[in-house]
């Protein structure tokens, strides 16, 4: 059960009622018998007093002494019928034997009762229905029981609110985790909590603090790794031109730059992920121009798409995004560096801005090979790069470049979407950013920690 609320509510109301009914079953039983020797004992008090009445010598009108649910007899001998009443049959209902039995007649079970009187000689038997005995007992026993059986929903409806009560505090953690942000590992604290809910905060409290510490470190090591990187490669870069120099032709010196450049990709790309992280991420928000942004952008990768003689323009108007100027210039960049990689020589890349009454539209095509279908959702795993008859360029890579792409786009609260250019057509990539993407900054990251 999905609900701990539902769950006690229920289980608690299923043992009281369980409960009420054995307790009723049992009650049910012990009052038929009770009601059952009422009557018996009321049976033998009206036998005995119909001796007395046929001992007085005074007549008896037959009229008189007739009941609807009751029936008598009168007999001398047990062979001659003095009187009966008017719904008694002429033969005797039941044995001439002192006491108690069941017998049938007039179409009804009747509760029988034999009596001799010693002083007449005479036997009187009186009878009484027995289906009038259960409806009477019964509708006294279900009358006493109904008010219990009653009160079962608005015993429920008690257990529900104090048991919401009860939980009150287990939804105050819940609100207290969900308002927090990802970057905010401290303890939580909750004044005087329930024992059972003390524990759950104190394990919870722990599990955060290792979270921190493991946060820390992994952050530390990448961006110290990095850093520390940078200047040996670069380093390494300045002896490879000068080698380049003397042999520029050497096919080794080439493999060498090749394998250099993609290293140097790969530490830049690891840098933006690093800076990309969740827990620094949401204090870095401005408004940001995006169109002038993204003339930012073409201008630094300006150099890289001259190179192969491909022409770019930016269309459309300009908008103005709430977002990390970094990350979404990084975002730009890796995709517009994916554009020019894949496009052949002298092709098109077109970059448009969109405003939407919901927020903008960032469109970035070319005239590349585009991306098969069936491999769009994969490009953006991470260090997954695709590899097909499409994209046999040949191109160096890390495959993390659009696996940052998308966690800026989440980041912002926005979607992205892999499509082919109806204009160029090769791939098209569609961002969209909400207008208001700080209410969901928090959810957004929070799905990054546990990625």
């Amino acid at each position: 059960m999905k609900s701990i609320r539902s769950f006690l509510t229920i289980s608690i109301i299923a043992i009281i009622t369980l409960i009420i009914f054995l307790s009723v079953l049992r009650g049910y039983q012990s009052s038929m018998e009770e009601a059952e020797n009422l009557f018996d004992s009321k049976l033998s008090d009206t036998i005995k007093l119909l001796a007395l009445v046929s001992n007085s010598k005074l007549p008896v009108s037959t009229s008189e002494l007739h009941a609807e649910k009751t029936v008598f007899q009168i007999w001398k001998d047990k062979t001659t019928l003095l009187y009966r009443s008017n719904n008694a049959p002429t033969s005797a209902i039941s044995k001439f034997e002192v006491g108690y039995s069941l017998n049938n007649f007039n179409n009804y079970r009747w509760k029988t009762l034999t009596y001799f009187d010693k002083q007449t000689n005479h036997w009187l038997i009186l009878a009484e229905r027995s289906d009038i005995r259960y409806i009477l007992a019964e509708g006294i026993i279900l009358k006493s029981i109904m008010p219990t059986v009653f009160v079962l929903p608005l015993l429920a409806l008690i257990i529900w609110f104090v048991t919401g009560y009860g939980l009150n505090t287990l939804s105050t953690l819940a609100k207290e985790l969900r308002k927090r942000k990802a970057d905010n590992l401290s303890a939580i604290n909750i004044d005087s909590p329930p024992t059972e809910l003390a524990q759950v905060i104190d394990s919870t409290n722990t599990l955060l603090t290792r979270l921190e510490s493991s946060f820390q470190r992994e952050h530390q090591f990448s961006s110290d790794a990095a850093h520390e990187l940078r200047t040996p490669i670069s380093i390494l870069k300045v002896h490879l031109y000068n080698l380049s120099e003397q042999y520029p032709d050497n096919s080794s010196v080439l493999m060498l730059e090749e394998g250099f450049d993609r290293l140097g990709h790969l530490l830049e790309q690891l840098l933006s992920l690093y800076r990309s992280s969740p827990d620094q991420f949401s204090a870095n928000f401005e408004t940001i121009s995006l169109n002038e942004l993204t003339q930012e952008v073409i201008a630094e990768e300006f150099s890289q798409i001259d190179s192969k003689n491909q022409e770019v323009s930016l269309e459309g108007l300009d908008p103005t995004i709430v977002g990390d100027s970094f990350a979404l210039k990084t975002m730009i960049k890796n995709i517009l560096n994916n554009a020019s990689k894949y496009t052949p020589m002298g092709g098109k890349i077109r970059v448009s801005i969109e405003q939407k009454n919901s927020g903008v539209n960032i469109i970035i095509e070319d005239s590349g090979p585009g991306i098969d279908k069936n491999l769009r959702a994969r490009v953006f795993d991470r260090f997954y790069r695709a590899n097909s008859d499409r994209h046999s360029s040949g191109q160096t890579g890390c495959g993390l470049g659009l696996s940052i792409v998308k966690l800026i786009v989440e980041l912002h609260n926005g979607s992205i979407e892999l499509a082919t250019s109806t204009l160029l057509e090769g791939l098209q990539v569609t961002i969209f950013f909400p207008n208001n993407p700080m209410d969901s900054v928090a959810s957004a990251t929070t799905l990054q920690l546990g990625s």
